[in-house]
């Protein structure tokens, strides 16, 4: 559950934290920082979305996100049904691991191009490692609440040893 928790809050912290800075370059050499947050990234992507300016790469990593977002946001209320239902935690087992997969495969994206974009001046901020990090402890916690069927039953004596 602690985990769960903790991918709550950091989704939380994500919101309000500086994702990435961008510099004005055409100010001058210094240049300005232009600072979004994680709540201007959501409407940045609802923008380009309506203009059709996101390519299908970039419709995976959000996709990731938005999975991820989903997950963190109903999992530490569903515990107990997690707990009980295999389906229903499986279900979700795989979505928090798809988001995984789209947010961590946009983060080596990022990293690769890395040194194209220091050049345009871009820079990450710690709500980009809360972005990296939410989706990765939903996991966990995921993994950590499962109740195991398979295992004993040590109160129930076998029939006829009394």
């Amino acid at each position: 559950m602690g985990f769960l928790i903790a991918a709550f809050v950091l989704f939380g912290f994500y919101q309000g934290l500086v994702e990435y800075r961008t510099r004005d370059t055409f100010v001058g050499n210094a240049g300005n920082w232009d600072e979004v947050r994680g709540y201007e990234v959501w409407r940045a992507v609802y923008e380009a979305q309506q203009a059709g300016y996101l390519d299908h790469f970039h419709r995976f990593i959000i996709a990731g996100l938005v999975i991820g977002l989903i997950v963190t946001l109903i999992s530490p209320f569903l515990v107990f049904i997690l707990a009980s239902s295999r389906p229903i935690w499986w279900m979700f087992v795989c979505c928090s691991g798809g988001a995984i997969v789209g947010v961590i495969g946009g983060s080596v994206w990022q990293q690769t191009t890395e040194i194209i974009w220091e050049s345009w001046g871009f820079e990450f901020g710690p709500g980009y490692y809360c972005s990296l990090a939410f989706p990765i402890l939903n996991f966990i916690g995921l993994l950590c609440i499962r109740k195991r069927s398979d295992e004993p039953n040590l109160d129930c004596a076998p029939v006829g040893t009394e």
